[in-house]
């Protein structure tokens, strides 16, 4: 089914490559100017050769401040796609360590909320009705063995989602 969305300006997170990848070029396909997220610059110019429309930026989502001050230079925007994450399997939940636990949560559930408080602000700003799309996961509903931060950043994801669709909405 083909969607029009000339015009609509989009930031996908994470879409150097996987499902992110793929909705980065769905989205630049149907006409949406598109601001691509990525830690790492090899797979983002791979996709700026197949996509030249598509606009690249460069930023570890670990890095609150650098990803803000990058996120604040683009246009406008009428939506966000956050789908940056990590999986994080292996572990018991008694053997997790602090920092591999803060690791999961910083990548997976405090980035999408930096980037939605990034660029909400500006769409509040400019008065822009648009469209934030967090991606969860099965395991933010339901526990599976060994994946304690993984499910906890899931469930904190879909929590996020809607205090900000009760507190955006309006």
């Amino acid at each position: 089914m083909p969607f029009d969305l000339t015009g609509k300006k989009v930031l996908v997170t994470g879409a150097g490559k996987g499902i992110e990848r793929g909705v980065a070029i769905t989205l630049c396909e149907s006409g949406c100017k598109v601001y691509a997220l990525s830690r790492t610059k090899g797979p983002l110019d791979t996709l700026v050769e197949e996509h030249p429309s598509i606009v690249p930026i460069v930023a570890d989502v670990l890095n609150w401040d650098d990803t803000r001050e990058k996120l604040e230079k683009p246009e406008a925007l009428d939506g966000l796609v956050n789908n940056a994450g990590i999986a994080a399997i292996g572990y018991s939940a008694v053997d997790w360590t602090k920092e591999s636990i803060c690791k999961v949560l910083d990548t997976n559930l405090l980035s999408a909320i930096n980037c939605t408080q990034v660029i909400t602000k500006n769409m509040i700003k400019m008065k822009i009705t648009g469209s934030i799309v967090n991606v969860s996961s099965l395991c933010g509903i339901s526990s599976f063995p060994k994946t304690l931060p993984y499910v906890m950043s899931k469930a904190g994801m879909d929590m996020a989602t809607k205090q900000f669709a009760l507190e955006l909405g309006p």
